[in-house]
């Protein structure tokens, strides 16, 4: 995802090349570190980093990348992940690619991202495509067979979860099409070849930082959107092979590609409706498919829609909310601008008011909003969605070892001498609470050390830190506790 679609805002490489500029050495380390290993769950990342720079400095360095926007956590399926925004992600491979000296030409992933559709399409549909154009080669039935089996281990609607993706994280979709695409494995812990399959996927030839930033355009909308989509007949519809990639996607799953060139044409039927509708009913999908290939409403786009409902004598046409209105003058001119704006299958007036599809709730009284005339309701209704959900925050709360540090005395965080099994029970309590501890050395020189063992020979101490020092008992003057929460603001205040 990018960082403009999380923060709503537009952001540029200045932006990310400030952020940079302000981290640590090791926070750059971290960041580059969480860029190059593909599998972003936050237990694998954790696990794989945390032990290099100590719990504390570890926690220390995620907190500031989230506060600067570099970082987010996502969850999603029951699950968190580490998600590093697509800006970012491009910024620090091209710049390890310019430091190396050497660059990539890279696949086409747009064009990999076509020969997913077709698949899935022959999948759905059975195309009557030639074997050539098909592509039904081993290598591409591994690849589509290889991602919609990643999309089933996280929900049994796999269609559904892949078109939420398609549609609201495209760049990520991509990046998964390029890694099965390489040795056709989706998620390895293995990093010595994630930078090549990085650079393979920006496609990282002779160009400028601008020609991969347009890459990246395209990329977060879904296609340049200066094609036009043509009809050819009634029920034939030819899409561009290199735009609109989410309508091309939902094209695939309600209609049967019929042939591929520069253009791609698709042929749609109640059948093909019905079919795709089968394996990701979606009616507001099929509803966006509608809007492309109708931009205005009439018999056609009435005709696809009623293939929707199929044969059933009986239809259940969804949610509505109904609006009381007293005036009768107000009702007539409310009801013809939404049943225009928005179609008479999601508005329906009555004796006393209207019914709106929650579908279309949120437009439907923004618009009202707009005419100057106030909405008051006792109860609120939310719009209803067929997506697989997932949130996104900043923030990340402390490790519960920490709860306990706001009931320690005071004194324990006071520099003090220690020795023999007082000094070996204070280094023990901080690697059990994952906190630092602050130590003052003969000669007055203090420093914060995160101990990751505790050596012992004979009645010596010695302390091996995690960033690879022994510091001898004898070179210690007074050691105490050091408390983590004057370094990190807590998120809950």
């Amino acid at each position: 995802m990018f960082v403009q679609s999380i923060l709503n805002k537009v952001i540029d490489h200045q932006w990310i090349e400030e952020k940079w500029s302000n981290l640590t050495l090791s926070e750059k380390e971290l960041l580059t570190e969480m860029v190059m290993i593909i599998d972003k769950r936050k237990s694998v990342i954790d696990e794989l980093v945390k032990n290099k720079y100590g719990p504390f400095l570890y926690y220390k360095m995620i907190h500031n990348l989230l506060e600067s926007n570099l970082v987010f956590i996502l969850e999603q399926h029951q699950k968190v992940f580490y998600l590093v925004p697509r800006e970012v992600d491009f910024f620090i491979i091209w710049n390890k690619t310019v430091e190396r000296g050497g660059k990539t030409e890279g696949h086409n992933i747009f064009e990999l991202y076509i020969r997913f559709c077709i698949k899935v399409n022959d999948q759905i549909h059975g195309t009557s495509l030639s074997s050539g154009e098909k592509n039904d080669d081993v290598h591409t039935n591994n690849i589509a067979s290889t991602v919609t089996s990643y999309f089933k281990k996280w929900s049994d609607k796999p269609y559904t979860l892949i078109t939420t993706w398609i549609e609201e994280r495209f760049d990520d979709f991509l990046e998964l099409l390029v890694y099965s695409n390489a040795e056709n494995q989706l998620l390895t812990n293995e990093r010595q070849d994630s930078m090549e399959l990085k650079k393979h996927f920006y496609q990282l030839s002779e160009r400028k930082v601008e020609e991969c930033c347009s890459l990246l355009d395209e990329m977060l909308n879904k296609g340049k959107g200066d094609k036009k989509i043509v009809q050819v007949h009634e029920q034939q519809w030819l899409f561009p092979r290199d735009d609109h990639y989410f309508t091309l996607w939902i094209a695939s799953i309600f209609g049967e590609i019929k042939s591929i060139g520069s253009m791609v044409t698709i042929n749609f039927s109640e059948s093909t409706v019905q079919k795709g509708k089968s394996i990701c009913a979606s009616y507001r999908l099929y509803q966006h498919l509608l809007h492309r290939l109708f931009p205005q409403e009439g018999a056609s786009f009435e005709t696809f829609d009623n293939w929707w409902q199929g044969s059933s004598a009986i239809f259940k046409e969804g949610s509505f909310v109904f609006y009381s209105i007293r005036s009768q003058p107000l009702m007539k001119q409310l009801l013809k601008m939404s049943e225009k704006k928005f179609g008479s299958k999601k508005v329906m007036g009555s004796k006393k008011g209207m019914f709106i599809s929650t579908e279309i709730v949120r437009q439907w009284e923004r618009e009202i909003k707009k005419m100057e005339i106030n909405i008051t309701s006792s109860s609120r209704e939310f719009e209803k969605h067929d997506k697989e959900q997932m949130t996104i925050s900043g923030t990340l709360e402390f490790p519960n070892e920490w709860k306990e540090v706001q009931q320690l005395p005071e004194v324990t965080f006071t520099l003090m001498t220690y020795k023999g099994n007082f000094l070996r029970r204070l280094v023990r309590q901080s690697q059990i609470m994952k906190i630092p501890l602050l130590i003052e050395e003969i000669d007055g020189k203090q420093m914060v050390v995160e101990v990751k063992r505790l050596i012992e020979e004979g009645d010596n101490v010695s302390l091996k830190t995690y960033d690879q020092r022994t510091i001898d008992q004898s070179s210690i003057r007074r050691i105490a506790l050091y408390n983590p929460l004057n370094d990190i603001k807590s998120v809950h205040e």
